[in-house]
Formats: C-alpha cells, sequence, structure tokens
C-alpha cells in the first residue's frame, strides 16, 4: 500500500515601502521599475525538519551497526530489507530529531553594488539635509542625486536581468520563474477560510472525491460490461508473442547510482530519509537500495526510485517496438508544446498555399488523469504494450489498495480510497496516460484524418479543396471521427469537455475570405 498526499500552503504577504518623505518627492516620469524589489514577501514561515546541517552522515552506519550490516544480505526477503531500510528513520530521529524553525525571508538585492549603496547612502544625507534647511539649493542637490540613484538602479537591473536570461539556455522553467519574479507573482496560494486546518483538510478531500465520482457517475452503465471499445478500434489486435515483456530486468548498483545522484532534493514528509541523507550516504545506501528494488521487482514493493527502473523498463521496450504514438509531443523527449505548436501550424499554412481549406477541431477532457481506470489500464497494457507475467503482476500490485488524504500544516484528512486514476506524482503518470489513450490514434487514422496530441489534448484535422464536388464528405468524415471518439471516451471512463471543444476552419485569402466559428 502507498499512500499519497497533497500539502497546501498558506501564505500572508507584505510589502516594502520607501519612506514617506522619498515617495512625496517623487516625479511622474520616475521609472516604476524603481520598485521592483519591493515585492509580496511571504512572512515568517514555520517549517519542519531533521535539521540535517548539524548532522554527520557516518551516524546513518555507526549508530548500530547490526541495523545495517546485514541489511544487503540476499537471503533477506522484501518485508526484512524493507523494514531494516526504514528502521534508519530511528537512528536519524535520535540524532536529527524534528525540530521546527522560523525562516524569516528578506528581500533579495543582488544587484546592489557598493556603488549603488554609496549613492544611496549620500541620496539619503542630501534628503535629511534638505527637510532641515528647506532651502532651494539643498532641494536640488537632493533631486539630482536621486536622480543619479534612479539611474544607477536601472542600468544596474537591465544588466543584471538579461544576464539572467541568457543564462536559462533554453530552461523554460527557470526562464519563466524569472518572469514571475519581474512580474511579482507569488508561489503560495492562500486556502479559503475554516475553523480549522483539520476541517478545511477534510473540505479538500470531499471535494476532490466527489469532483471524480461526479464525472464516474455518467459512465456508470460502464461497469455492467467489461467491453473498452477496443474491439472496433485498427491496430487493438493482441500484441505477438515475440515482443511481450513478461519481467522487468535487474537493475545494477550503476544505474541505481545514476539514478539517486540524479534525483531532484525535494522529500515527501512520507520518505523515510530524506533526500538529500541519500545522496551524502549514497555509497553505503545504494547497494541495499539495489537489493531493495531488485526484489521489488519480483514482489511488488513500490518507491520512486523504483518506479524510474520501471518507467526505464517499459520505455526501451515501446521504443524497441515502436508501440506509443509518435504525434503525441507530451511526456518525451525532444518534445513539447512547441512541437505540436509547430507541426499543426504548418500543416495549416501548407494546406492554404496549396488552395484547400483547412477544419480543425480542438478536443479536451475533463480532468482525465483522475478519472483513469485501472483494470481498463492493465488490460491496455497488457493488449497494446504486451506486458504480462511478473511485469504485469508489478503493475497490478503498484494500482492495488492505493490511499489518499490531504495534509494542511500539521492537519490530515482521513484516508480515503484511490481506486481510479494514474497515481499523482508518480513517475509512471504520463508515461502510462500516454499508453491508456493509444486508442486516439488507430481511431483517428480509421478516418485518413490527420491529428496531434499533447496530453490529453487532442487535436483533429483535414484540409480539403473548397469547391469540391462533394463537400459534405469530408466534414463527415471529421463528425462520425468524433462520434466515435466520444463512444470510446465513455467507455473508457473519459469525459470530453463539451463546452471546451472548439472547431475552427482555415481557407486561403486568395481563395475566400478567412473565418473562424
Amino acid at each position: 500500500m502507498c499512500d499519497s498526499s497533497v500539502v497546501l500552503g498558506s501564505q500572508i504577504t507584505s510589502s516594502v515601502n520607501e519612506s514617506s518623505a522619498e515617495m512625496d518627492s517623487r516625479t511622474d516620469t520616475e521609472p516604476l521599475i524603481d520598485n521592483l524589489f519591493n515585492a509580496l514577501e511571504p512572512c515568517d514561515k514555520h517549517v519542519k525538519d531533521h535539521g540535517l546541517s548539524s548532522f554527520q552522515p557516518q551516524n546513518l552506519v555507526s549508530f548500530d551497526p547490526r541495523q545495517v550490516s546485514d541489511i544487503s544480505f540476499e537471503n533477506c526477503n522484501l518485508k526484512e530489507l524493507v523494514g531494516r531500510f526504514t528502521a534508519l528513520k530511528a537512528i536519524l530521529d535520535e540524532h536529527a530529531p524534528f525540530n521546527t524553525k522560523i525562516i524569516k525571508p528578506k528581500a533579495s538585492k543582488p544587484l546592489f553594488t557598493d556603488e549603488i549603496l554609496s549613492a544611496r547612502k549620500t541620496r539619503r544625507q542630501l534628503e535629511r539635509k534638505w527637510m532641515k534647511s528647506k532651502t532651494h539649493s539643498d532641494r536640488q542637490k537632493y533631486c539630482d542625486q536621486r536622480c543619479l540613484v534612479n539611474e544607477m538602479v536601472d542600468k544596474a537591473k537591465t544588466m543584471y536581468y538579461s544576464a539572467l536570461v541568457r543564462d536559462c539556455s533554453g530552461d523554460q522553467k527557470k526562464l519563466f520563474n524569472i518572469i514571475n519574479n519581474l512580474l511579482h507573482h507569488s508561489k503560495y496560494t492562500v486556502p479559503p477560510s475554516s475553523v480549522s486546518n483539520q476541517a478545511l483538510a477534510h473540505k479538500f478531500s470531499v471535494f476532490f472525491e466527489n469532483k471524480i465520482q461526479n464525472i464516474r457517475s455518467s459512465f456508470a452503465q460502464n461497469h455492467l460490461s467489461d467491453a473498452t471499445g477496443d474491439s472496433n478500434v485498427i491496430g487493438a489486435e493482441e500484441i505477438a508473442r515475440s515482443i511481450l515483456l513478461s519481467e522487468f530486468d535487474p537493475a545494477s548498483e550503476v544505474e541505481i547510482s545514476d539514478i539517486v545522484r540524479s534525483s531532484p532534493l525535494k522529500s515527501c514528509r512520507l520518505d523515510p530519509i530524506p533526500t538529500s541523507l541519500i545522496k551524502s550516504c549514497h555509497d553505503t545506501l545504494v547497494p541495499i537500495i539495489t537489493n531493495i528494488v531488485n526484489k521489488s521487482l519480483e514482489n511488488g514493493f513500490l518507491g520512486k526510485i523504483i518506479e524510474k527502473v520501471v518507467s526505464k523498463r517499459l520505455l526501451a521496450h515501446v521504443k524497441e517496438h515502436t508501440l506509443l504514438d509518435s504525434l503525441q509531443s507530451a511526456y518525451k523527449a525532444h518534445h513539447s508544446t512547441e512541437t505540436a505548436l509547430l507541426r499543426v501550424s504548418n500543416d495549416i499554412l501548407c494546406a492554404m498555399d496549396d488552395g484547400k481549406l483547412t477544419a480543425l477541431v480542438l478536443l479536451d477532457l475533463s480532468a482525465a488523469f483522475d478519472t483513469v481506470d485501472h483494470n481498463v489500464l492493465l488490460r491496455r497494457l497488457s493488449t497494446h504494450i504486451g506486458v504480462e507475467g511478473l511485469a504485469l503482476e508489478w503493475c497490478r500490485s503498484y494500482l492495488t489498495n492505493r490511499r489518499q488524504h490531504v495534509c494542511i500544516g500539521d492537519a490530515f484528512s482521513k484516508e480515503s480510497s484511490f481506486n481510479f486514476a494514474v497515481p499523482k506524482g508518480s513517475v509512471l503518470k504520463p508515461q502510462w496516460f500516454n499508453i491508456y489513450i493509444l486508442a486516439f490514434r488507430d481511431i483517428i487514422c480509421k478516418y485518413n484524418l490527420s491529428y496531434h496530441v499533447y496530453a490529453d489534448d487532442t487535436q483533429i484535422y483535414l484540409s480539403f479543396k473548397p469547391y469540391m464536388a462533394q463537400l459534405n464528405l469530408p466534414l463527415e468524415s471529421l463528425e462520425n471521427c468524433i462520434l466515435e471518439l466520444r463512444l470510446w471516451m465513455k467507455q473508457n471512463f473519459l469525459k470530453l469537455k463539451d463546452n471546451k471543444t472548439e472547431y475552427i476552419h482555415w481557407v486561403s485569402p486568395t481563395v475566400g475570405e478567412t473565418s473562424t466559428e
């Protein structure tokens, strides 16, 4: 059994203001960017952690050698190995118990050089002198110094942020963090008011459950039948015996070492040991983790590192046999929203150059990842990907007896069953969802239509001459395809958002006026 938690943070924001005397003396021509660093900042945050800065990694293995020395023995079963690994938490709690610390955020001003700080000091001195004397000459000196400081700050900010953008080197996440900082976008969400965090956590838990139950209740009739619509889909035949994946290859210590080293430092409060500590005790723990991973592949225990190993095995299998949709741009190396946009835009522009009209339908699903049916997913792994035997049983174990709860601060909601959806935060989540909707490709190709998919967003389009004799035939083909997709989605517990589904058509100005609907 594996738990999932949703952690919600809260923030009270405050702003830093200049002195009233300086604000009153500003002119309309002064750049607004002068307030760039007066962003809304979070107030003091109370954080619980182990205080690892004072913890010596060698304590993890020297505190009680009997708990660690035998942990990698081959004759230990999986339950014993996991129990001993989890016992390391007691050692951690002994040497680095949980403490609450207060983090006082400070406005970051890395671009304020000594020269700028000196100029600001002079500005304040001239301002105080003018406020006392009230003479015109002192006021002029203050205004001149104020303009000089503003120019220096503007120049420094331009150079600083230009350098940050250049250093992104194509890293979109890093670039958007810079933009959010410039626009004063807060990373924290203030939850709604409630009597207590416990009550609020319960409300969120009920909301999440009801949202998915309401969607799935419209598919209640599906439970009366085991059909998933695959029998009517071209290419949905059973996978040939030659490409079956019956078991996952065991992992080597080198592979586990690479996974541990490349793992982000973030940790979940359910983790027995923080990721940072695992990395610092890398040489000692890798053999132990490798043994646990390999026994898991035989028995079905779960964990992030194990998920990554399984993900690599599945990815190698589908790549070798070209089983995934080549026109799915989400969760694939060297693919993104940009590749999806370029593909569809290029096809439309080429059709316009050829004097054709292009009809495009954009489909969107409602909470697609959360309504995935586990039995259907397992069937699709078997029939479309060829997963069987021990490998399929591992996948079944992964999806069985999952629980979830909502956490706000130190308050937890009651646990609830997790009987459907691809698990949130899982390494396997995007990969398995792509497998779940593989039939999209087969249905669309059945009607000879063009398409592109990004996660649960699907673009279906076709191009044709606007003055052809039987103009209604292409549009009928598009309509029939959407009807069959809608039926397949219903059979597979996916709900199409009618209010988000859009239809657009293009035609070259040389043929007719461009129009959209």
